[in-house]
């Protein structure tokens, strides 16, 4: 089922003789029905939303069904067709660099001794040397594991 607003109609004649009405929907697009009480039931609701049935191939756009007129007030429905998807590769995570490491490191240790110094109210120097001695002590420890 789709949504559609009819706002213009044809009668035409088949090739093979048998009558039908043409419907221009509210984009330009014409589609055809071949069942008469089809055909009336969305000539009574020219310029409403209404939702049908269709069949659309290559060479023809056929109406098959009349389901119901929309309330003009209920937001608009599209219909959705899906799509090939494009898989994006995963890329290798880098490894910070041991220069990266060791800056960050830095800035963290050098935060803390901040951290350690305004708190007991002393120099940034003395704090400096001990963290930094910690953590050597810790990097050593941990190479070692």
């Amino acid at each position: 089922m789709e949504e559609k607003t009819f706002i213009e109609s044809e009668d035409k004649t088949a090739k093979t003789g048998k009558a039908y009405t043409r419907f221009k929907d509210n984009t330009g697009i014409w589609f055809s029905c071949f069942e008469a009480e089809i055909t009336k039931k969305i000539q009574e609701h020219f310029n409403q939303r209404v939702m049908v049935e269709l069949a659309i191939t290559d060479k023809f756009k056929n109406i098959r069904g009349f389901d119901r007129v929309l309330d003009n007030n209920a937001p608009h429905i599209e219909k959705v067709i899906p799509q090939a998807v494009e898989t994006i590769q995963p890329q290798a995570v880098k490894k910070p660099s041991k220069y990266q490491d060791n800056e960050r490191m830095a800035s963290i240790l050098l935060a803390y001794a901040k951290d350690l110094a305004c708190a007991n109210n002393a120099p940034l120097v003395d704090f400096t040397k001990v963290v930094y001695a910690e953590y050597k002590k810790l990097k050593t420890q941990l190479e070692n594991e």
